[in-house]
């Protein structure tokens, strides 16, 4: 019996022996080469998150070696300059008249994925951070954008609904108009006219919602709060929904982003119809990824070509 048991223990021996020689002579997977990744990638390849929120659709991506050319022997690890179209409408509205980005990243691969992170090389008005995943020919980004416009970062300002918002004096610049508007037999100077007829709207909308003026305090990682002050009470309720600005144009150009659904409720408060043709572009200047886009400069931001204040609190 004991060398019956001598002899079991000693196939098990053998067999565990035989299995770990079995496993050490399996070849090892090499790393991905990072020449490999170095092409474009359109926006159905790439997923990208901005600030903690899933744009869709994405961008597209370019990755490549800072000289531009393939080195001649394998490499693993390495400094990599990574291009991506904007994931913002530009300051003038427009979707595709933009720079590209360009992040200079840390790469290096293991046999499954390469990984990567840096910062924008250019610093205007924002800086940038990207973090993100090449596996199987699909691509993971993860980006942080953090104002650096001292102006409004951490401020509070307040748009009155008020013709008193508006410099008029831009009224349709760059235009020609009459100087006059004759309505019901009375004349009035086109300013006059227009500041009159703005005046009736907001108090309208007064009296229609109870809101008089709306404050927004810009917070550092871009986004807004915005509250309503109602005229009644005078107190200040926040709004719940998606609100952010961007600036990328210069010192002072970007745009304020609204998140549809409070784009729209924004505009039935004036005209009470979401069928109405002119929608796209009544209020808001650019609809895209779910959200309502306003022109801002620094001083103010533009609507129909006229300048709205914001008043430092």
């Amino acid at each position: 019996m004991k060398k019956r048991f001598s002899i079991l223990f000693l196939w098990s021996i053998c067999c565990t022996l035989g299995i770990f020689t079995s496993c050490n002579n399996e070849e090892p997977v090499p790393p991905i080469e990072l020449k490999s990744i170095c092409k474009e990638y359109n926006n159905e390849k790439v997923s990208l998150i901005l600030n903690g929120d899933t744009l869709s659709p994405s961008v597209d991506m370019t990755i490549h070696f800072p000289d531009g050319l393939l080195p001649e022997t394998d490499t693993y690890e390495s400094r990599m300059i990574l291009e991506t179209t904007p994931p913002w409408v530009g300051a003038d509205g427009n979707l595709y008249n933009q720079r590209n980005l360009t992040f200079e990243v840390d790469a290096s691969s293991s046999s499954k994925e390469i990984v990567f992170s840096g910062k924008t090389m250019e610093n205007i008005s924002y800086s940038m951070k990207v973090k993100g995943t090449i596996r199987n020919d699909s691509v993971w980004l993860d980006m942080d954008y953090q104002p650096q416009n001292n102006t409004l970062k951490g401020k509070t300002f307040e748009l009155q609904m008020s013709a008193d918002s508006y410099k008029l004096d831009l009224l349709n610049m760059g235009v020609k108009y009459q100087d006059t508007v004759i309505w019901n037999g009375i004349t009035y100077s086109t300013i006059d006219f227009v500041r009159e007829s703005l005046d009736n709207i907001y108090k309208e909308y007064i009296e229609k919602t109870g809101i008089d003026a709306y404050r927004l305090t810009f917070c550092e990682d871009g986004r807004m709060e915005v509250k309503a002050h109602n005229a009644q009470t005078g107190i200040y309720t926040p709004i719940d929904g998606y609100y952010a600005y961007r600036f990328h144009k210069g010192a002072g150009g970007g745009v304020f982003e609204v998140g549809l659904e409070e784009a729209k409720k924004f505009y039935t408060e004036f005209v009470d119809d979401l069928g109405h043709p002119h929608f796209p572009n009544q209020l808001f200047h650019t609809y895209f990824r779910e959200k309502a886009y306003v022109p801002v400069e620094i001083r103010g931001f533009y609507h129909q070509s006229n300048e709205v204040h914001l008043y430092l609190i």
